[in-house]
């Protein structure tokens, strides 16, 4: 997981995340950290915990941002549409 991290980080958008690396992390996030810090007199929220599901939610964001740039490949068209159904 670490080397595709790595690996993630070194490339420019556009690209497609795997997801799953992601949502794994935001779990271990939610069950490791408590929401609260743990003196019940002060009743503080963890700003930590928070902070980081937020930047993993960033990074996904930033990958949604940068457009893909496609040219129709007209043989590919015609399959899909075959395969598909599709009427034209």
């Amino acid at each position: 997981m670490i080397l595709y991290k790595k690996a993630l980080m070194a490339c420019d958008p556009p690209m497609l995340p795997f997801l799953k690396v992601h949502l794994e992390d935001l779990v271990l996030i939610e069950k490791k950290q408590d929401d609260f810090y743990k003196d019940p007199a002060f009743g503080l929220i963890n700003i930590a915990k928070f902070k980081q599901m937020t930047d993993i939610g960033k990074e996904l964001e930033m990958y949604q941002q940068t457009p893909y740039f496609c040219t129709a490949v007209p043989f590919l068209v015609k399959y899909l549409h075959n395969s598909l159904n599709i009427n034209k």
